[in-house]
């Protein structure tokens, strides 16, 4: 009998571990996390705080705080779905940026963390995509493992996308002038490294999307620059069961699907040099490309490539292509001043509204200059339309028209 009791006692000091009793005498999941920092000051405050979209949290607390004494901290709470969480030593010595942080895929369960001082990561790093998820130990949580899996295949891929940065910064730190050859080649490699981190992500994204970490990819993939799925890619997800989805994360993929390659373009209004709203609709010729372009007066990338714009416009033009340029300045006269100055030879538009416009909420620009290539059909063809993409483009729908 007594055994018998042991074993039950037993069965209830784990049960509890990862639940507790609400006031109705329900039982409630929670989690408990258990870190242990080896060298880290004493006494140094820290910080857990939801990474994920708010709504992958459902409004329950985001941000908690408490104190390291002799190593060691501890948090305990809920949360209504698992979501990628950052534990920061919040060391107000040292920069944001500078300050070790642990990344953590938080769920309702009993979680240990154990590192070491020199094995964590700044939040720099992290975001540089520097951080091996290896390092630390985290045992107890299911969607860190998981995610920890996803980061460690993504790893060489993006290796190899630091390499080819590292290459272009080379030449422009060089000032190092690239053949049309010697870009497009260059282009095409991160192309290749473009194509397989967005087919590595999208197969994990469709593999996992009934799990939290699953949909993590998929917010990630449409608000981080670099990953972009296509239409198809979009509808591929939205066929699968959604029933376990949230509904603004659905909605959102919806929206971005809108304006993803191989979508019809959405068309937009704009006001000309005389105060006169002009649609895209009437800008975009049929039979032929149109390049959309969104810059402004005070962008230096903008400015900087309108030279080749104005060189690929001379070359390719008669060939069929054409160039729609919407300024986002909310100053109509630096707008006017600047194509002054530019003397494009292409029509030219602004939108006022910059980011807080149909530009950021239907196209979601973000940031300058943007890039769209519309095709005879009316589908967006590309939003990759830069420098040597742009050449590349341009040589595989016309030929080769630089050398001459």
């Amino acid at each position: 009998m007594k055994k018998i009791l042991s074993l039950i006692m037993l069965f209830v000091l784990c049960f509890s571990c990862k639940e507790n009793k609400t006031n109705t005498g329900e039982i409630e999941e929670v989690y408990t996390i258990n870190g242990n920092l080896k060298g880290v000051v004493e006494g140094v405050e820290i910080t857990l705080k939801l990474q994920s979209p708010d709504y992958f949290n459902n409004g329950t607390e985001i941000s908690k705080t408490t104190i390291l004494k002799k190593g060691g901290f501890q948090f305990i709470g809920k949360t209504n779905k698992p979501a990628l969480y950052f534990i920061t030593v919040e060391d107000t010595i040292k920069k944001r940026g500078d300050r070790l942080t642990i990344p953590l895929f938080l769920e309702n369960s009993t979680i240990n963390i154990e590192a070491k001082e020199n094995e964590i990561a700044t939040l720099n790093a992290i975001r540089s995509s520097k951080y091996d998820y290896q390092n630390i130990k985290i045992e107890g949580s299911k969607s860190h493992v998981q995610y920890v899996d996803f980061q460690s295949n993504l790893a060489p891929i993006t290796k190899e996308t630091a390499a080819l940065w590292e290459e272009n910064t080379k030449n422009w730190k060089e000032k190092k002038k690239l053949t049309i050859d010697e870009g497009i080649n260059l282009a095409s490699r991160f192309e290749v490294n473009s194509d397989k981190k967005k087919e590595y992500i999208f197969n994990f994204t469709k593999n996992n999307f009934n799990n939290s970490v699953g949909q993590y990819t998929a917010y990630c993939a449409m608000k981080f620059i670099g990953v972009k799925f296509s239409k198809d890619q979009f509808y591929r997800l939205l066929s699968l069961d959604t029933d376990d989805v949230n509904p603004i994360l659905l909605n959102e993929i919806k929206e971005y699907s809108r304006v993803s390659v191989g979508a019809d373009y959405v068309d937009l209004t704009f006001v000309n040099s005389k105060n006169k709203l002009v649609k895209l609709s009437s800008l975009i010729e049929k039979n032929k490309y149109t390049l959309v372009e969104f810059w402004a007066s005070w962008c230096g990338p903008c400015r900087a490539d309108i030279p080749h714009l104005k060189e690929v416009y001379k070359l390719y033009n008669p060939e069929g292509f054409n160039i729609v340029s919407i300024s986002l300045d909310e100053n109509k006269d630096s707008w006017q001043e600047a194509v002054k100055e530019e003397q494009m030879y292409w029509k030219q538009y602004i939108d006022t509204t910059a980011f807080n416009g149909d530009i950021n909420k239907i196209y979601k620009v973000q940031g300058i200059p943007a890039c769209f290539l519309i095709g005879p059909d009316g589908k967006i063809v590309t939003d990759n339309m830069r420098g040597s993409y742009m050449d590349k483009r341009l040589i595989k729908m016309y030929g080769n028209k630089f050398k001459k």
